[in-house]
């Protein structure tokens, strides 16, 4: 436990933390899409280190940056169209077109459930492929992605990284978001991203990326 606390503040972590924090200062009072999604590349490599065994990079190779960031948004894409739909249904098609009193609300927000939390818990895994072994498609490799979801391990160590996102976000929103929130907001984000590749170490190097 206290090595995986230890994790994010291995290697050159005031570059990098310095870089999540300006990165989430401009997704805040500038430009709200690609700061995001250049920290979600960032920490696709993150992911990479950790499934590796090597430590968190830092946000000095740009080049690796931006083809980790081209690699997850498109990833991470392929995963929200369906979450998308499943959201827009459950909010404006069902209960228009729908008896309510037929459908209870916890019956509804259940099966909503049932369809984004699968998909929640796939979309790490395909970017863990997608980053160790550099590669698109790699990351929709079904074999491949789908040894990772029925392991154990990978399951637990999803669920930590769950954890550590939800700290992350309760955190900045208790302690000012601008600059003890960020960074603490940053570290958990680097936790959760390290605890993906943890998770997905073993059936990442079982197929041979």
């Amino acid at each position: 436990m206290r090595d995986a606390l230890a994790y994010p503040l291995a290697g050159d972590a005031e570059d990098r933390y310095l870089g999540g924090w300006i990165l989430h200062l401009l997704h805040a009072l500038v430009v709200p899409a690609l700061p995001l999604a250049v920290v979600a590349g960032h920490l696709a490599g993150v992911t990479r280190a950790a499934a590796t065994g090597s430590e968190p990079p830092s946000f000095r190779g740009w080049r690796t940056v931006a083809a980790d960031t081209g690699r997850t948004v498109a990833v991470l894409a392929a995963y929200a169209v369906p979450s998308a739909a499943t959201l827009y249904l459950g909010a404006f098609v069902l209960p228009s077109g729908t008896n309510v009193s037929a459908v209870p609300i916890a019956l509804l927000a259940g099966g909503l459930l049932g369809i984004l939390l699968p998909l929640a818990y796939a979309a790490p895994a395909s970017v863990a492929h997608a980053a160790v072994a550099r590669s698109l498609r790699a990351g929709f490799d079904p074999s491949a992605v789908g040894r990772t979801l029925r392991d154990a391990r990978y399951f637990t160590r999803w669920a930590g990284g769950v954890a550590a996102l939800a700290v992350g976000a309760a955190l900045a929103a208790w302690l000012g978001e601008y600059l003890v929130g960020y960074l603490l907001a940053f570290y958990c984000e680097v936790l959760a991203a390290a605890c993906f590749g943890w998770g997905a170490s073993t059936t990442v190097e079982a197929a041979g990326e």
